[in-house]
């Protein structure tokens, strides 16, 4: 990553992923999240890391097919997208993602278990937008990272 990156944190969860960005130096996030409860947790930990509310927008939904949702999070502005949810979410959304990044920027992908590899491998393969940079490995989870061509 590098200073003042845009990144766009899909089921951002607690916001680790995009708080962490901001540690190392993004300029600003944007995350997305299905749960309530999740928009109320990033909020309560960007408050303990000080992070500056206006560096990290969180919204509620689904940017797979929701329209507002895919609209407030722009079109081909991020420099870095993540993703830490399971393959079967993960196989829909390489779908959308494409529209958000700029050409040449990275999708990190995680939570997926090593069953499900195969499946998203596929699935980006059979996506004409995406090169396939690295798979890691920690025990029985995989993150994929693919590059926007």
């Amino acid at each position: 990553m590098k200073p003042g990156d845009l990144v766009l944190d899909v089921g951002t969860g607690s916001g680790i992923l995009g708080i962490t960005a901001l540690k190392l130096g993004a300029g600003e996030v944007f995350g997305t999240d299905l749960d309530e409860n999740a928009i109320t947790a990033v909020m309560e930990n960007m408050e303990s890391n000080h992070i500056d509310p206006e560096k990290f927008k969180v919204l509620k939904g689904n940017i797979i097919d929701d329209k507002e949702v895919k609209e407030a999070a722009g079109f081909e502005k991020y420099d870095v997208v993540v993703a830490n949810i399971l393959a079967d979410v993960i196989i829909p959304l390489q779908k959308e993602i494409p529209v958000h990044m700029k050409k040449g920027t990275v999708f990190i992908t995680s939570g997926i278990i090593n069953m499900k590899e195969e499946a998203v491998k596929q699935a980006f393969a059979a996506n004409d937008d995406f090169e396939l940079v690295e798979i890691t490995y920690q025990g029985e989870w995989v993150s994929v990272t693919v590059r926007k061509k």
